[in-house]
């Protein structure tokens, strides 16, 4: 009755932008597409949501990456 839900955030913006759902296979192992403009934002975040996915997040954050330099 849950996915994981990637989050786009940015040091500009108090509230996250959601990004694609996905949900894992027996052996852990699950994708998602990540937006073409991602390397706009400051940082990827991880939740697990209801099937569906939220407008904001509903628990709390279980991984979390930088992006900084990823355009190049």
């Amino acid at each position: 009755d849950t996915v994981y839900q990637l989050w786009y955030l940015d040091e500009e913006s108090p509230a996250p932008r959601p990004g694609g759902t996905f949900t894992v296979d027996e052996n852990g192992n699950g994708f998602t597409l990540v937006a073409e403009d991602a390397p706009e934002f400051d940082a990827i975040a991880l939740t697990q949501e209801p099937e569906g996915g939220s407008p904001a997040p509903t628990t709390d954050i279980l991984l979390q990456g930088r992006l900084g330099g990823a355009a190049g």
